[in-house]
C-alpha cells in the first residue's frame, strides 16, 4: 500500500455503489447493454431456474455464460481474470449467491475498465454492495480480498429470484445481512452514514424474516429481507465487521458450514462478549423492533423461531491453532475489542 492508500485507510469512510435499482423490474436495466459483450457469471442453481429469464433480457447484447458453484478458489479467480484479460468484454455481470459475486466482482482487479453488475439472487451475504471477496487460499482457508476496485458499479435488485429458497437458506443468509449491521454499528470504523444503515437494515430484517420463513412465496417480506441485505452490505463495505466473522471464516471452510450459518453459530456468544465492552450498542435505542437492554434476547428468540441452529461439532479440533488464527483474522481488528484466546476458546466451547 503506497502513503496514499495509508492515509485514506485510517479516515472514516462509505462506499457505495454508482447505482442500485430494485423491485420486480429491475432487469429491464440489462436491456440498455444492447450491442455490448458480457460475461455473465451465474450460479448453477440459478441458471437452471432463469436461464430463460436471463437470456430474454440480454437478448441484445453479445453474452458468454459462465456456470459457477462452490465457494471460489484462488484458482477460480486466476482463471476467471485470465478470461477477462483475453476477452474484451465490457461488462462482467454476476448472477446468484454471495460466493458467484464475491467470484465475478474480482473481474475488475484484471481490467479496471470493466463494470460490474450484480444481481443478488439470496438476501442478505451484502457482496453485491461491498468492497470485499472471500477467496479460498491453497491452503484451504478464507481469505479476504479489500479494494475499492470490487465496489460493483450497478446493482439489481429482483426479489424474484428469491421466490420459493429454501427457508433455512433466507434464514442463515439474513442472519448474516444481521451480523453485518450488529457489527458495523459498534465497528472501530463505524461513523454516522453506516449508523443510519445498520438501523435501518436491522428494523427490516425483524420485521420481515419471519414472516419470509412462513411463507417462501411472500414477495413483499422477500423483498425488505433483500434491500436489508444490500443496505447492511453497504455498512460491512465502510465500518467492516468483527469477531463473528473472524469466527466464520476459520471454522467455516474448515468444517464445510455455508458462511451465513458459520456467522450464525457465533453471533449470540460475540454480541455478548461485546456488550461487556462497549457502550456502542446504546445506538439500537432509535431503532423501532429492538432496543440496547433487550436486543441480545430479541435475535435469540428470532433465530429460534426461524429455526436457526447454533450449535457445532468441534471434537478433535486444534483449539490452540483455531485461537491464533481467529485473533489474527482481518475482521478482527475492527471488533470494538481484541479478544484474548482464551476468550476465544471459550466461546467455541459454548457453541459446541
Amino acid at each position: 500500500m503506497n502513503m496514499d492508500g495509508k492515509i485514506l485507510a485510517l479516515l472514516p469512510k462509505a462506499y457505495f455503489p454508482f447505482a442500485a435499482y430494485f423491485g420486480k423490474n429491475s432487469l429491464l436495466y440489462l436491456k440498455c447493454l444492447e450491442g455490448q459483450r458480457n460475461l455473465v457469471v451465474v450460479s448453477k442453481t440459478v441458471w437452471a431456474k432463469y436461464e430463460g429469464k436471463l437470456k430474454s433480457h440480454l437478448e441484445k447484447s453479445e453474452n458468454e455464460f459462465v456456470q459457477f458453484s462452490s465457494e471460489p478458489k484462488k484458482s477460480d479467480v486466476e482463471a476467471l481474470q485470465e478470461k477477462i484479460r483475453e476477452g474484451g468484454y465490457a461488462n462482467v455481470i454476476g448472477v446468484g449467491g454471495g460466493s458467484v459475486i464475491d467470484l465475478a466482482k474480482t473481474a475488475k482487479l484484471a481490467d479496471g475498465k470493466v463494470r460490474l453488475i450484480m444481481i443478488p439472487t439470496t438476501p442478505g451475504t451484502g457482496s453485491e454492495a461491498s468492497r470485499y471477496s472471500l477467496v479460498i487460499n491453497e491452503n484451504g482457508e478464507k481469505d479476504v480480498l479489500s479494494s475499492e476496485e470490487l465496489v460493483p458499479d450497478v446493482v439489481l435488485l429482483d426479489p424474484g429470484f428469491l421466490l420459493s429458497l429454501p427457508k433455512l437458506e433466507i434464514a442463515n443468509s439474513s442472519v448474516d445481512a444481521l451480523a453485518h449491521s450488529f457489527e458495523g454499528l459498534v465497528s472501530r470504523m463505524s461513523n454516522p452514514f453506516t449508523d443510519a444503515l445498520a438501523i435501518k437494515a436491522i428494523d427490516l430484517i425483524f420485521q420481515n424474516l419471519e414472516r419470509a420463513c412462513s411463507n417462501e412465496n411472500d414477495i413483499e417480506a422477500l423483498e425488505g429481507l433483500q434491500i436489508a441485505g444490500f443496505l447492511a452490505g453497504l455498512v460491512q463495505s465502510s465500518a467492516s465487521v468483527g469477531a463473528a466473522h473472524a469466527f466464520a471464516h476459520y471454522f467455516g471452510s474448515r468444517q464445510g458450514i455455508p458462511h451465513g450459518k458459520a456467522v450464525g453459530i457465533f453471533l449470540l456468544e460475540v454480541l455478548k462478549a461485546n456488550s461487556q465492552k462497549t457502550d456502542k450498542y446504546k445506538k439500537l435505542d432509535s431503532s423501532c423492533a429492538l432496543n440496547s437492554s433487550n436486543f441480545i434476547h430479541r435475535t435469540e428468540e428470532l433465530m429460534k423461531k426461524t429455526g436457526l441452529d447454533c450449535r457445532m461439532e468441534v471434537a478433535g479440533m486444534d483449539l490452540e491453532e483455531a485461537a491464533t488464527k481467529i485473533r489474527n483474522d482481518i475482521c478482527m481488528k475492527t471488533n470494538p475489542f481484541m479478544l484474548a484466546e482464551d476468550e476465544i476458546k471459550g466461546i467455541i466451547g459454548r457453541v459446541s
